[in-house]
């Protein structure tokens, strides 16, 4: 039983090591009769509530915890959960969905890019479209702090990974709504580590190719 339970905390771990850069989940299905604060009672049983951000219609919200493992565990334990008899919609802020049929998940996650040191008067359309002149975007998403201002840093997913790279080599470094941003790809620690032990094998290889013809 020991090592069943081990390998469970291997399994769960690995699960929130994956979504390790997403705080933020979203929740749809909202009943009319549960206001913000008894939502806000219930998420905080789960973890420490950062913001919660009630969508204009009141059925939808997007809650900020303090660390990744708290977001991962109300997605959990919330979804398809009912609260005032309404069952709940919930999913990591940052999963994309498909709104593009022909879009399979994990090509969504590979061409996903994060935008950061945004200036704080950028909006989703402004973001939109500064990167749709690149190719067809998926999903724009910058998470908002309580007092509704952006949190400096946003999510744009692209169909074609090759539009993605496009966008990373012409935007990053130039100036959305008068401030430069950083344009880089968004990966998870475990996808980053695999990506960087790749670039240094190309590197290695190239360095024994050049030494060889020498």
């Amino acid at each position: 039983s020991k090592k069943k339970s081990n390998k469970k905390t291997e399994e769960k771990s690995e699960e929130i090591e994956q979504n390790e850069t997403c705080c933020a989940i979203e929740i749809s299905g909202i009943s009319a009769e549960c206001s913000p604060k008894q939502l806000n009672v219930r998420l905080r049983k789960i973890g420490r509530v950062q913001s919660l951000e009630m969508g204009e219609d009141g059925a939808t919200a997007v809650v900020t915890f303090s660390n990744p493992s708290e977001a991962n565990a109300a997605v959990k334990r919330l979804n398809g959960h009912s609260i005032k008899e309404s069952e709940l919609t919930v999913r990591l802020a940052f999963d994309t969905p498909q709104h593009d049929d022909t879009l399979e998940p994990q090509a969504a996650k590979q061409n996903r890019l994060i935008i950061r040191n945004l200036a704080f008067q950028c909006t989703e359309k402004d973001l939109r479209k500064a990167m749709e002149q690149f190719g067809s975007v998926v999903e724009v998403n910058i998470p908002l702090k309580e007092n509704g201002c952006n949190r400096g840093f946003g999510f744009v997913s692209f169909t074609k990974h090759e539009h993605a790279e496009k966008a990373i080599a012409d935007v990053n470094g130039q100036a959305i709504r008068g401030r430069k941003v950083a344009v880089d790809w968004s990966l998870s620690k475990k996808e980053y580590e695999m990506k960087t032990k790749e670039l240094l094998a190309q590197a290695e290889a190239k360095a024994a190719t050049t030494a060889e013809n020498t």
